[in-house]
């Protein structure tokens, strides 16, 4: 099953000494019976974490930005990654 969404929330928080900003795009989920494959676009206009896809049961496997690997970690116990300006298609595996 594929589920395409396009979400137009722009994503900002201050952790305050530091203000993040990041516009979603496009979310694509591929699931399958043992594992999800969502892609989406980001557009970061500073360097930002963003959270992805998944839970600590269920975490990113084998994340990219623009098809180079990336490695995912957690941060407030979600799994997330961390994108410098600019625009980025982001791909990964939930196992």
């Amino acid at each position: 099953m594929q589920i395409t969404h396009s979400t137009h929330a722009l994503l900002f928080y201050n952790t305050g000494k530091t203000k993040y900003r990041a516009w979603p795009g496009q979310l694509t989920l591929d699931i399958q019976a043992q594992q999800g494959k969502p892609s989406f676009d980001w557009q970061a206009y500073n360097d930002s974490y963003i959270t992805l896809p998944g839970s600590p049961e269920h975490s990113q496997q084998k994340a990219s930005i623009n098809n180079k690997p990336a490695g995912a970690f957690s941060r407030n116990n979600k799994p997330a990654i961390e994108l410098k300006a600019g625009h980025h298609q982001i791909n990964g595996r939930i196992d």
